[in-house]
This record gives structure tokens, sequence and C-alpha cells, in this order.
């Protein structure tokens, strides 16, 4: 990726056709290759067990895949019961730069100073980027957020199973920029405020859904993902 001669849409779509390539040619290996691991190591059917696959593309861009079993399902039975998440990563002169891929959904952005802040505010005691990034997304694969219209720093905040991550939304970017993340033992009465409206309005629409004549089963798998991923465990059990 030239980033010095690319500017954000360009850099968008050439993440976008990465993503495509690899989803055509690539995720069936590696949804294969992962589901041998999980039964060669007789792993537990209860476990989500993230695994990390490190790929570079023909583009020469760095991408991790994340495959995991899916939070809304309670064992995992195979190949339809595996979740991912796609990242690409590049380095700016302050560091690394990862974006989450979601076609349907949208890219989100995530700047140096938000692992390390992540990693800090958990002691997790990690000196490796790629190690911090990796363990944000094996637990923090899903979110839900809100834009707020105020005028401070962060218009926007999601609520993933760690905490929360704060970021900004500008109209001229093809995506939303998080830039530092709070602790769930850190939060203020008006983020957990936040919290609890966001699961309380994700709850009814997966609630909403299920009563509809024209069920759209796609969705409502993917937001009770989002609802089991973001619930911490000892909350969940």
């Amino acid at each position: 990726m030239i980033l010095d001669t690319m500017n954000d849409f360009e850099i968008l779509s050439e993440i976008q056709r990465d993503y495509r390539l690899i989803v055509n040619r690539s995720i069936d290996r590696y949804a294969k290759n992962y589901d041998k691991i999980r039964r060669n190591s007789c792993i537990s059917k209860d476990a989500e067990f993230p695994k990390c696959f490190e790929v570079r593309t023909h583009a020469k861009n760095d991408w991790i895949l994340i495959l995991s079993k899916a939070p809304a399902e309670n064992k995992y039975k195979g190949l339809d019961s595996i979740s991912y998440c796609f990242l690409v990563y590049y380095y700016t002169k302050v560091g690394i730069r990862v974006f989450k891929v979601d076609i349907q959904y949208g890219t989100a952005a995530f700047n140096a100073h938000f692992f390390s802040r992540y990693n800090e505010r958990l002691n997790l005691g990690l000196i490796n980027t790629l190690d911090k990034v990796k363990h944000y997304f094996c637990n923090n694969s899903y979110a839900i957020g809100q834009i707020k219209d105020n005028n401070s720093a962060f218009n926007v905040i999601g609520k993933c199973k760690d905490g929360f991550r704060l970021g900004c939304y500008l109209g001229n970017k093809p995506w939303i920029i998080y830039k530092t993340f709070i602790s769930n033992s850190m939060t203020s009465e008006e983020h957990e405020e936040i919290g609890s409206e966001l699961i309380n309005s994700l709850r009814q629409q997966i609630e909403s859904e299920l009563v509809k004549k024209d069920f759209d089963k796609d969705k409502y798998y993917y937001m009770a993902d989002v609802y089991k991923g973001i619930i911490p465990n000892k909350s969940a059990a």
C-alpha cells in the first residue's frame, strides 16, 4: 500500500479489494484449518477459542484474520459456527494504524494510542504492538456504539466486552477513527448509562426481529453475536 500517494478513499478501495479476494479465494481454507486445529487440540465446544492467522496479500498488505466460535452459538458445531474478524494494518510516522473491515457494516480505524491505552488500563504488560492488537480483537471483536452530537474531542463511543472505545467521525473521512480506550473498571456514570442504553436497545432490536413476519435470519444472528460478544463472561453466565 503506497500511502504517500493515496488518499483515504483510495486506501479504503484497496482494503475492500483485498477483503473480497480473501473472502472469495482464501477464507474457506482458513476456516478448515481453524476447524482442524480445534478438533486436533480437543478444544471444548463451549470455548470461543480465537485463533489469529497472519496474511500478506498480493498487493503486499498485511492482514490478521481472527477466527473463533461465534458468541451466539452455545456449542461449536463446525464451519457454520465460526465467526470472522478481518484486520489490516500499516505503520505511520506515529505508529501502527489498524482497520477492522466489514463491507456490510462499515470500516473502523484504530490508532496506535488506542492499543497502548488498552494495554495500560487492563495491566496486560504486553510489549509487542501486534500482541496488543491481537489481544484486543481476540477479546473485543464485537462492539456497539453511537455517534454523539457534541463538540468534544470524541463524538463516537462504542461498548465492547472489556470497556469502551472512544473516537471521532468526521464527514470527510470514510471511516470512524478510534483513539483511546477506557476499561470497565474506569467508567464514569455517564459511560455506564450509555453502555446500558446501547445494550438494552440492542436486546430490544433482537426481540423485535424474532417476531417479524419477514424475519431476517442473518441480521438476527449478527445482532445476537454482537450482544453475546460485548457482555462480560461473568455477566453472561
